[in-house]
């Protein structure tokens, strides 16, 4: 039985969003908002996948930033992605939700080791440079 993981989580604290419902945006809004945050996806992801700190954090605001420890923490988590699910490969966008301040961006990526993943990227939504609040990445 494969565990259930939500990483980066639990070890860059996920802003707790609450019991509020959600609004999934319609694709061509969802589609143009994933347009605008592909690259900072990819690099959290690639960067994520290559070990690369530097580039994994690059798109993060500075609360989640200086959650994450360079030394300690992210070596970790690298190990842990690198274990259960391999490198990052690519993702294709399931949909995009309004919560309150957050928009959350959903995501069926592929690893090496899982070719079905689900991903979830937090931003804030009053935020114009779509810095990541949070990322999940857990197995489907």
């Amino acid at each position: 039985m494969r565990k259930s993981m939500v990483l980066l989580a639990a070890v860059i604290g996920m802003t707790p969003i609450g019991c509020q419902a959600s609004e999934v945006l319609l694709p061509e809004e969802a589609n143009a908002f994933a347009a605008e945050i592909d690259e900072v996806v990819d690099n959290t992801l690639e960067g994520l996948s290559e070990g690369d700190y530097e580039k994994h954090v690059q798109g993060f605001d500075d609360e989640l930033r200086d959650e994450i420890d360079p030394i300690v923490a992210f070596p970790q988590v690298y190990d842990e992605i690198m274990t259960t699910f391999g490198r990052y490969e690519s993702r294709e966008l399931v949909r995009v939700e309004d919560r309150g301040r957050f928009r959350t961006v959903i995501y069926n990526a592929t690893f090496s080791k899982d070719p079905s993943v689900t991903v979830r990227v937090v931003f804030w939504r009053n935020d114009p440079e779509h810095r990541i609040s949070a990322l999940t990445i857990e197995p489907d």
